[in-house]
Parts: structure tokens; C-alpha cells; sequence
């Protein structure tokens, strides 16, 4: 399968394709109820390190500075562990702030999770620090969460169907 590229254009709702490929997921039978959603997203390495390195089968989305909307805003003053906490602690504030306001980053979020629970599509979010500690690695269970209450949401629409 060929690797898909996306990108958030803040302008939009929805993701704008890059570069696709003709083959899709849609195809794949798989209930809610067998998905695994931590095997759909991760954090890995722009530069392709061992073990962080995305695969054909991931959507990349690209999560360092050049993201405006999931790149980590707060600068890294050196290389040392605790500059990077520091860092890593400013952006789960503005993560925070963005979720209880459903901001950008919430919708784009939202919209992974969707297409996790609908389409069963892989992420890869890429960035520099993998496999250190990354800002990025913050966005993983919020993921997780959303997609757990969609296929609810969507569970229990199918269920008042039937009723």
C-alpha cells in the first residue's frame, strides 16, 4: 500500500490530501468491538530512527513546528531532560486550554479519531524528539479516548435503530 500523506489545512474541517493512494482501508471488516485504537496511533521519527520509523500502512501527519496547529510552540533553550519537561509541560497546558475550548487542535483530533473508528486508518504523527520524550506523545490517549466515544456514540445510535 502507498504511504498517505495529510495535512490539516486550518481553513477546513477535514483533512487535505498531499499525496494518496488509490487503495483505501474501507474495505476491511473489522467491528468496533475487536479494534485495538492504541494500534492505530503513535508518536515516530521524521528521520525514520529504528523503531520509530512509520510504515506504508500509516496516514503521516506531520506534528513538529512546521504543524502550525500540533507543532510544540515553546522552544527548546538547550538539550538537557529537564528543558524538554519544560517544554513538554508548557504544551499540555495550551493542549489543555485547546480541548476545553474544542479548538483546533481538538477538531483535528477529533477527526483522526473518526477516521480511526470509520475508516480503521493508521497514524503515524512524526516528529524530531521520538524517541525521546515528545509533546506529541501527549495527544496519544486523548486520541484513544475520542475514538472510545465515538464507536460508543456509534454503538448506541445502532442499538436505538433496532429498539
Amino acid at each position: 500500500m502507498i504511504k498517505y500523506i495529510m495535512a490539516f489545512n486550518p481553513n477546513l474541517t477535514k483533512f487535505q490530501n498531499i499525496k494518496s493512494s488509490e487503495k483505501t482501508q474501507e474495505n476491511i471488516s473489522i467491528t468496533d468491538e475487536e479494534i485495538d485504537f492504541w494500534d492505530y496511533i503513535r508518536v515516530t521519527n521524521v528521520r525514520g530512527e529504528e523503531d520509530y520509523r512509520s510504515s506504508n500502512d500509516e496516514t503521516i501527519i506531520i506534528g513538529h513546528r512546521m504543524n502550525p496547529i500540533l507543532g510544540n510552540k515553546h522552544v527548546m533553550k538547550n538539550q538537557s531532560r529537564e528543558e524538554r519537561e519544560r517544554v513538554i509541560k508548557e504544551h499540555k497546558k495550551d493542549l489543555d486550554e485547546d480541548l476545553k475550548n474544542k479548538g483546533q487542535i481538538w477538531q483535528l483530533l477529533q477527526e483522526i479519531a473518526y477516521q480511526i473508528v470509520e475508516h480503521k486508518t493508521k497514524f503515524a504523527i512524526e516528529c524530531w524528539c521520538k524517541p525521546l520524550p515528545c509533546h506529541n506523545d501527549l495527544l496519544i490517549p486523548v486520541i484513544i479516548d475520542m475514538a472510545k466515544e465515538i464507536s460508543l456514540t456509534k454503538k448506541t445510535q445502532k442499538k436505538n435503530k433496532i429498539k
